[in-house]
């Protein structure tokens, strides 16, 4: 669905899955980065979360 509309929105069929990858940028999330300290309590327990291979 995301390629689908990438391609109407730029009215360029020929796009393609790297295509979209390229425009998406980088990941957000609210997991914190591994190596950034915490910046309050929210980060300190998404990065607790965060750390083992469940939500990796």
């Amino acid at each position: 669905a995301l390629l689908q509309a990438l391609r109407l929105t730029e009215r360029n069929p020929e796009l393609t899955y790297s295509d979209l990858h390229e425009r998406m940028g980088r990941v957000v999330s609210a997991i914190p980065v591994v190596g950034r300290p915490p910046l309050d309590g929210d980060d300190f327990w998404m990065g607790a979360l965060g750390s083992g291979a469940v939500m990796r």
